[in-house]
């Protein structure tokens, strides 16, 4: 099983100014690639730039086959506007 994050902001239009993501240590990451600068480790953070107009992200991770449970899922934080939020994936 595969398991895929994107974030797209286009023309500068949502702030994002980093995300930051936590999966389980199960997953092993495949193919990485961003217009920010990818911080290895766990969690993964990227920084975009403010000067870029066109940010992204794409993580593709190999499952192994294991999903966790609800309160163990993957932990994603993004910021916007220099506001940190919390998303929940699972």
């Amino acid at each position: 099983m595969v398991f895929f994050i994107s974030l797209s902001d286009l023309n500068g239009l949502n702030n994002i100014n980093w995300l930051s993501f936590q999966p389980p240590a199960e997953w092993e990451l495949v193919y990485r690639e961003s217009s920010g600068e990818i911080e290895n480790g766990n969690p993964i953070k990227v920084s975009f730039s403010t000067f870029k107009m066109n940010n992204y992200l794409v993580l593709v991770f190999r499952t192994n086959g294991y999903m966790p449970a609800m309160d163990d899922g993957p932990k994603v934080a993004v910021s916007v506007g220099g506001e940190t939020h919390g998303l929940c994936l699972l």
